[in-house]
């Protein structure tokens, strides 16, 4: 088997993935499938992954919308994955997250912290564990004790491409600490008071004046994710032992070393107060469980001390000058997200019409799309621009912190630019690997942003974007569907297979960019006046492995230029190359994402979304004592309740090759392609079983609209849907690498132009 390296790893290079079943063949779903009937509402789906934030990171509500809305679950990344960007530490207790315990251990006693039985109580036992290991450096502060004013991310999550070191997510922090009689808080004010060599925030002024809310410090906070066998975790909560599992123990032991050095060089008497501010003291840990997880998924967050003078009393803070705080946050956004482009103020004389499409209200958050008619400057005519507006309310601390000038980002304004900053994650992605004019055909071009004051407290983020005018490939798709067939059915099945080709196109030129999207639907795909296809709602995506990525590139370009000179038929060239490398697009297809998926459409969403819903159920059956069979019972009925047919096919997998509770457990803890982390994942098969499932239901919905129309053209055209049907059916394997890849597709399409056009 071949193999393509990139830096110290190897990927191996499968056969490529076979074509899907021609039509002709006639293959229907069996009677009774989920799959030949309407697919239910889109509903929040729980547990069934999770996402380290991309450059902000922020816990939301899920979010209740209509038929074909999006899902919002949870963080709760696996250890070998990371995020294209850092993300911003949350202050807020994560929910607790279903008991999982160990199958063949009992039930056990409680820890001195709190009960075992949750998620606090693992994290108690871990503390309890930790405490020995870092009580001489720094105190144990959790993060409940703090307020957090704001966050700025420093640094994106590091990670070799093995996977083989968690990634570390590094933020600057703007918080409230506890009144002085607290632990960690009087640790903050013995080491500003120690003198240089050991200075804290405050190191070099007086020790921040308590106030009301407490004590205002600016701190450096380094998380880390850590996955735990739940049988590693049970001596530690019965108390039967102190010894930390070793996933723990070596994070812990990266800390104490590090803060050792530090505090060696620090020592040092001829080192400037510029050296000193490179060698941070640890001020402080915590350790909190991730939420919608099992209780095997945990941070471990330090808190160290930031240069001299960055840290001022909040008096002197409230005192500070008024700023206007819409600048404030620009200016925050331009620095969280520095590859934005420039903010645009549309004044409004500027605005000729305003039409409001479309008005969505959850996790805090009112989302809304308006059709601009927009007079251009210098009377360079109109246009018709997009403008996506995301409207939060700040708390008072957050407003008082942007009165003050404090540049950076608030917390509770990070859901607002969440989008916006996948966009351009994911444009620097596409356009570093593919080049300009690919990241101009896959993505709508930006016009600028703004931030809004609607209402005091209240500020809305907005973009402006290129206006597409076929709107959404639902609609489109829709609309050439159901016309009336007077002109000819033969142009019917053209335009919509053209469509469908160019959606193709646009997936496949995207997965080559090492770009994956958690959140693909034919909803958030877009038709300009052009007939150009688009992708849109980026906040879902994430791109794989730069290095990965460039690997698989420089590999098939060899493959590419070894065909060219053995080629003796030019017009064959294409078509040899194709299938050349196929395998390396194979084997990149199947790929983990660096993060899990944390927004999908739960019914169009593959099995691989589901494998940490999964484990939740097996963890807590098991705890109540529930029989393997009475789990998956259980399991089975979720899905048809909640309409998740990836879960489903999970579900199934696991009562063909599982005859035991172990068994099970094993064989999604082996899920996760190269991971091999047992969570929630996304590769770029993930696509394939994406566009299956969203394609599979736009037709049924359009089937139940044809089948109600008396003609042969309406009979003509219902026999070209169940065609398209069965081959939207391949995509939906089971296992990512069982499913067609996109250039099979499109010579299936090709064979189906020529059969129906």
């Amino acid at each position: 088997m071949a193999t393509f390296a990139s830096g110290d790893a190897e990927f191996p290079l499968p056969a490529a993935s076979a074509t899907p079943p021609s039509p002709s063949a006639g293959a229907t779903s069996p009677a009774g499938s989920p799959r030949t009937q309407p697919l239910g509402a889109s509903e929040p789906r729980e547990g069934g992954g999770a996402m380290a934030g991309r450059r902000l990171h922020v816990e939301v509500a899920q979010l209740m919308m209509a038929e074909t809305c999006n899902a919002i679950s949870a963080p709760s990344p696996p250890a070998a994955e990371k995020s294209p960007r850092p993300a911003i530490l949350t202050t807020t207790s994560p929910s607790p997250a279903p008991p999982q315990r160990s199958p063949t251990s009992s039930s056990t006693s409680a820890s001195s912290d709190c009960s075992p039985c949750s998620a606090d109580g693992v994290c108690g036992a871990i503390i309890k564990a930790i405490r020995p290991e870092l009580r001489a450096m720094a105190p144990h502060m959790p993060l409940s004790s703090m307020a957090l004013l704001s966050s700025n991310p420093l640094q994106p999550s590091r990670q070799s491409a093995s996977g083989s070191e968690a990634a570390m997510e590094v933020a600057e922090l703007d918080v409230l600490l506890p009144h002085s009689s607290s632990s960690f808080s009087s640790s903050f004010s013995s080491s500003a008071a120690a003198g240089p060599a050991a200075a804290g925030p405050a190191a070099g002024s007086a020790v921040p004046a308590a106030c009301p809310g407490g004590e205002y410090a600016r701190l450096r906070s380094e998380s880390v994710i850590m996955v735990v066998r739940p049988a590693a975790l049970a001596g530690l909560i019965s108390e039967s032992q102190s010894v930390l599992p070793k996933s723990i123990r070596a994070q812990v032991e990266k800390v104490a070393k590090k803060a050792q050095e530090n505090a060696r060089l620090r020592q040092d008497p001829h080192s400037s107060q510029e050296q000193l501010d490179k060698y941070p003291m640890l001020l402080g840990y915590d350790v909190t469980p991730m939420a919608d997880s099992d209780n095997s998924v945990f941070r471990l967050t330090t808190f160290w001390s930031c240069p001299v003078g960055n840290s001022v009393p909040l008096q002197r803070l409230l005192q500070a000058p008024r700023h206007n705080k819409c600048a404030v946050l620009r200016a925050a956004i331009t620095r969280v997200i520095p590859g934005l482009c420039a903010s645009r103020a549309l004044k409004p004389a500027d605005v000729i019409c305003r039409t409001e499409l479309h008005r969505a209200t959850g996790g805090g958050a009112v989302r809304t799309v308006e059709r601009l008619q927009v007079a251009l400057p210098g009377g360079g005519g109109e246009e018709l621009w997009a403008s996506k507006g995301v409207e939060v309310a700040l708390s008072a601390d957050e407003q008082e912190a942007l009165a003050a000038g404090v540049m950076a980002l608030p917390a509770g304004f990070s859901a607002a630019v969440r989008e916006a900053d996948a966009c351009v994650a994911l444009t620097e992605q596409v356009r570093r690997v593919r080049g300009e004019e690919v990241a101009r055909r896959c993505f709508p071009a930006m016009y600028g942003w703004d931030v809004l004051e609607t209402s005091p407290g209240s500020f809305k983020f907005v973009t402006y974007m290129e206006w597409m005018e076929q709107g959404s490939a639902w609609d489109h798709l829709g609309r050439l569907l159901l016309q009336s067939p007077a002109a000819s059915n033969g142009v019917v099945f053209d335009n919509t297979l053209d469509a469908l080709g160019k959606i193709m196109k646009l997936l496949n030129e995207a997965s080559r960019a090492g770009v994956v999207m958690g959140d693909f639907k034919l909803q958030n795909v877009l038709f300009n006046g052009q007939g150009e296809a688009k992708l849109a709602d980026l906040d879902g995506g994430c791109p794989l492995a730069a290095p990965m990525v460039a690997a698989a590139l420089a590999l098939s370009r060899h493959i590419e230029a070894s065909v060219r000179a053995t080629c003796t038929d030019p017009w064959g060239y294409p078509g040899q190359a194709e299938a050349a490398t196929a395998p390396v697009w194979a084997t990149l297809a199947l790929q983990p994402a660096l993060v899990g998926p944390y927004m999908s459409t739960p019914i169009y969403a593959p099995p691989e979304f589901f494998v940490g819903w999964a484990l939740e159920w097996l963890a807590e059956g098991l705890a109540a004592g529930l029989s393997l069979a009475d789990i998956l019972d259980n399991m089975w009925l979720d899905c048809k309740d909640q309409c998740t047919y990836g879960a489903r096919d999970l579900v199934q997998r696991l009562q063909r090759e599982c005859d035991s509770p172990e068994a099970a457990v094993a064989l999604l803890s082996g899920m996760g392609g190269c991971t091999g982390s047992g969570r929630s994942y996304m590769c770029g098969a993930s696509h394939t079983y994406l566009l299956g499932g969203s394609m599979a239901h736009l037709l049924w919905t359009v089937r139940g609209e044809l089948s109600q129309r008396v003609g042969p053209e309406w009979e003509l055209r219902l026999a070209f849907l169940e065609q398209l049907h069965d081959g939207m059916l391949a995509l939906l394997a089971a296992e990512p690498a069982a499913r067609p890849n996109l250039q099979a597709m499109r010579r299936w399409l090709a064979e189906m132009r020529a059969r129906w056009c």
